[in-house]
């Protein structure tokens, strides 16, 4: 029932995975569900606001452009080995009532078709139809001119087995539950390069603050496991550099506050806040284990005209091999709607990336557009008809 830090299979050796793996329930929450995110080195927390922020901090919606907007993410996996019926969707909606007030709501589904449960021996036990989903809504508030804060609540079901029962062990493997919160703050700021409009950014987010997750409720067979909590800190500069040509540079640190499994491999029986505060200093390898522990990541984004976007970037997890990635994508927006698109490209043969190899999609749709986006309007400088602020 474990998955390990970034390995989407369920891999827990030391030897396949750098230093001591972290673990924990429900790794689709740790994807970058969205394709413009995708491009970009899987980052998003301070980013220039998008449709799909409930997913990376949702204090964001405050200085989007548009009212309202609603987007779908589609993202094959496991296709570079031969599946074809494994797929994350990712749906996610927003609405802006005012300059000070947005909600937001998303929903996460892990489908992965059908699925025959076989023993140690290769022996044929069940076939089950698995498949993890987690439901949120986000409550954003400005804070002041620059400044805004979000809370997000999480509903999270996760059925790997379909309630399959162990007879000779007497062990049921059933569906585990958990809730969870987020919180997110975003500094939005234009600051005027020369004769240049530019907006300086900075984020940071605690995502997945939620219950523990038990698969079995039966005898010394109970586990339960953390959330993937992370701690996302970020920051952006984007630049206009003339009336058709922008540019933005992105930058984002990520740690999972996740304690770090005991020698035995057991996972520590904690609190979730003592759990939290303990993933700062329980690496068995000390300061320097502590340090591979952030995960980086960093992106480019270049715009033509508000209508074409080309994208690229670098993931670097130390302590996972399969996490070290370099992504490009590609976006073009017509009139109210935008299709993305992000492909991976692993830096090392020795894994399979649940995602290499494979065309992450986002379509996007947005109403209502105030014609000029909060950045523009507490510009230092009138930068003519340009409003490539607001994506």
């Amino acid at each position: 029932m474990c998955r390990t830090a970034g390995d989407g299979q369920g891999l827990e050796s030391d030897d396949l995975i750098g230093g001591h793996p972290i673990k924990f329930a429900m790794p689709i929450l740790v994807i970058a569900p969205d394709a413009r995110a995708g491009g970009m080195g899987d980052i998003g927390v301070a980013t220039t606001p998008s449709t799909n922020d409930q997913n990376w901090n949702a204090a964001k919606y405050i200085f989007i452009e548009s009212q309202t907007g609603v987007s779908l993410s589609y993202i094959p996996w496991l296709r570079n080995i031969g599946s074809s019926n494994i797929n994350l969707f990712y749906l996610t909606a927003y609405h802006r009532f005012d300059d000070k007030n947005a909600i937001g709501a998303s929903l996460h589904y892990f489908s992965v078709g059908s699925l025959d449960l076989r023993d140690v021996n290769n022996n044929f036990l069940n076939t089950t139809n698995p498949s993890e989903w987690a439901v949120d809504f986000s409550y954003s508030r400005l804070l002041g001119d620059h400044f805004s804060m979000s809370l997000t609540g999480r509903y999270i079901r996760s059925d790997i087995s379909g309630g399959y029962t162990d007879v000779q062990r007497g062990v049921r493997i059933k569906a585990a539950y958990a809730v969870a919160a987020d919180v997110g703050l975003y500094y939005f700021r234009p600051v005027d390069w020369g004769n240049r409009a530019g907006v300086f950014s900075l984020g940071a987010a605690i995502s997945n603050i939620g219950s523990k997750m038990n698969y079995s409720s039966t005898g010394d067979e109970v586990r339960s496991y953390f959330l993937p909590t992370t701690l996302r800190i970020g920051g952006a500069w984007t630049a206009n550099l003339n009336d058709r040509h922008d540019i933005a540079v992105n930058l984002e640190l990520s740690k999972y506050l996740v304690p770090t499994p005991e020698a035995s491999g057991a996972i520590p029986n904690v609190s979730i806040f003592q759990g939290m505060m303990q993933s700062f200093y329980d690496a068995p390898g000390g300061l320097s284990e502590e340090l591979q522990e952030i995960m980086l990541g960093a992106g480019l984004e270049y715009t033509y005209i508000r209508h074409f976007m080309a994208r690229a970037g670098y993931y670097h997890d130390t302590k996972s091999p399969n996490r070290k990635y370099f992504t490009v994508g590609a976006g073009i927006r017509y009139q109210i709607y935008t299709l993305d698109i992000a492909y991976l490209i692993p830096t090392f043969s020795g894994f399979t990336n649940p995602l290499a190899n494979t065309i992450r999609i986002t379509l996007s749709v947005d109403f209502g557009n105030t014609g000029r986006s909060r950045s523009q309007r507490t510009s230092t400088k009138n930068t003519g008809e340009s409003d490539f602020f607001s994506y």
